[in-house]
């Protein structure tokens, strides 16, 4: 891909913000399909990536937050965990506070209940 060929700050954008709000769209049903889980995994993944391209640190942390939510809600502790660790690093790495350490302190927890729940 060229760089002609690449999206815009601003396609990037609208693709951020799309796929940010697809992934709650998924996270808010109670009978998601297997095919839905995996869109939804998808989305969160490729939201978090069209940021990276053109936000800022809040953006970021915020991306690896939906992540590990997105797995904590499929019970997979793993890559719930390691999300959530890069948000609260992204947090304390530049000086992040307010609201957004508080949600990157609560992925952690929700990340070690899903662990928790797996180990018993």
């Amino acid at each position: 891909m060229t760089e002609k060929e690449a999206p815009s700050k601003e396609e990037h954008k609208r693709f951020a913000v799309s796929l940010f709000n697809l992934t709650w769209s998924l996270l808010d049903k109670t009978d998601r399909t297997r095919q839905e889980e995996d869109k939804m995994i998808h989305a969160a993944h490729a939201s978090r990536y069209h940021w990276g391209e053109i936000g800022t640190p809040i953006e970021f942390e915020r991306g690896e937050w939906q992540i590990s939510r997105v797995y904590s809600t499929l019970g997979r502790s793993e890559p719930a965990l390691f999300h959530a660790k890069r948000c609260l690093d992204i947090c304390k790495e530049n000086s992040i506070g307010d609201f957004d350490i508080a949600f990157a302190y609560e992925a952690m927890a929700r990340a070690n209940s899903v662990l928790d729940r797996k180990d018993e």
